[in-house]
């Protein structure tokens, strides 16, 4: 096994000391000048947000947005405004409208952060359920500039079950999924495992309907396909975890889909075939509490509870360890592309050009990464201390 001593490319302290348990790199197109730009993602475990470019490394937004933890963040487009869309532990679902001329402009020194940044508008909310800390899936349709963005979340009244929500027109899409499967396989009166993680996914060329990969407290992982009368099938199930499963990722091209849990175990599980296959390796040490895919299905990131981050390859031969957190990593995440596009209104352009050019001694214009850096291969990794790594990968 291998063993790596490089340091991070770079360290965000913002959110110290409170634990990071949501992360989310993120490249944003520019409508008009064919660019783009990244940003980083972060929700805490004292309910606050933060929106950070990669540009400078500091944050355009930095609010609180739940009165408990953030379980899960993503950025969306509802209703034609770019918005943040935000899980907390709180049983809320958010999102905030954020501005084209704030992400764009210059940003203030770490001193005046909590003092100088804008608090995005709450433009949509949601009651739903989170007692079994499952973040939410977002998937981004071609239909979702006119639908909104679809939405996994737990079942309101049963954790062991999933509901997909569209958010513009508010529609609840399906309910309970998997409700009358994992109830048919045991006591009606006995309370249904927690599903503890969720991928909610499109359909693949020549194929129709969504699917769900899921993973639960009692170790099985599970893919539900569902029909467009909202009611859903069980397609697979395996179990290959001896304890509850922490986290789940599935591969951009759909090709497979990785777990981790609480035991030692890793297991990858091929996806979109006739028979489904699954096969595991264990880690060095016991507890995994996130996991993700790099883009091109390469390259595998896992968070464990003893703070450091093994990399493995889509064979789950051990490759790598980053060593830099002391505690669990919660949160890992690979740079992804994002299908929404930065517009500016006549008064964000304005904005835009009318910024005060006298602060620029304050960043780094050329970007602290470096203009070579491949975003592609970064990996962001989110520690119990608060404190967030950007690592070349």
């Amino acid at each position: 096994m291998g063993s790596r001593s490089d340091a991070p490319l770079w360290i965000l302290r913002h959110h110290s000391p409170s634990p990071i348990h949501a992360l989310r790199l993120v490249q944003l197109k520019h409508h008009d000048e064919g660019k783009s730009a990244a940003f980083i993602l972060a929700g805490d475990s004292q309910g606050r947000v933060s929106f950070s470019s990669l540009n400078d490394v500091r944050p355009r937004y930095f609010w609180k947005a739940h009165e408990k933890g953030v379980l899960g963040v993503d950025i969306i487009e509802l209703d034609g405004k770019l918005a943040i869309l935000s899980q907390g532990r709180d049983n809320k679902l958010h999102a905030h409208q954020i501005q084209l001329s704030n992400i764009t402009s210059l940003a203030v020194l770490p001193s005046r952060i909590q003092d100088d940044l804008t608090v995005p508008d709450l433009i949509w909310s949601l009651d739903v359920n989170a007692l079994n800390y499952c973040p939410m899936s977002v998937l981004h349709t071609p239909q979702s500039r006119q639908t909104g963005p679809l939405v996994a979340i737990p079942h309101t009244l049963d954790s062991g079950f999933i509901d997909v929500i569209q958010l513009s027109p508010e529609e609840r899409i399906a309910r309970a999924v998997g409700q009358a499967d994992i109830q048919s396989n045991g006591s009606r009166a006995q309370r249904a495992p927690m599903c503890m993680s969720m991928q909610l996914l499109g359909p693949k060329s020549g194929e129709e309907g969504l699917r769900i990969i899921a993973g639960y407290e009692d170790g099985y992982m599970r893919s539900w396909s569902l029909r467009q009368d909202g009611s859903s099938d069980l397609e697979w199930e395996s179990r290959k975890h001896n304890e509850s499963i922490m986290s789940s990722a599935c591969s951009q091209d759909r090709a497979f889909a990785v777990s981790v849990g609480a035991d030692d175990i890793i297991a990858l599980y091929t996806l979109y075939q006739k028979y489904q296959r699954a096969k595991i390796t264990k880690s060095r040490a016991m507890g995994h509490a996130s996991v993700a895919i790099r883009k091109d299905g390469k390259l595998i990131a896992v968070g464990g509870w003893d703070g450091n981050v093994r990399l493995f390859d889509n064979d789950l031969q051990h490759s790598a360890s980053l060593r830099y957190h002391k505690d669990t990593v919660q949160a890992v995440a690979f740079a992804e592309t994002s299908s929404i596009e930065m517009k500016a209104t006549r008064k964000e352009e304005d904005d835009i050009d009318n910024v005060d050019d006298e602060d620029d001694d304050e960043i780094n214009t050329n970007g602290v990464l470096g203009s070579k850096t491949n975003i592609d291969n970064l990996l962001i990794t989110g520690g119990k201390e608060g404190r967030i790594c950007i690592w070349s990968t």
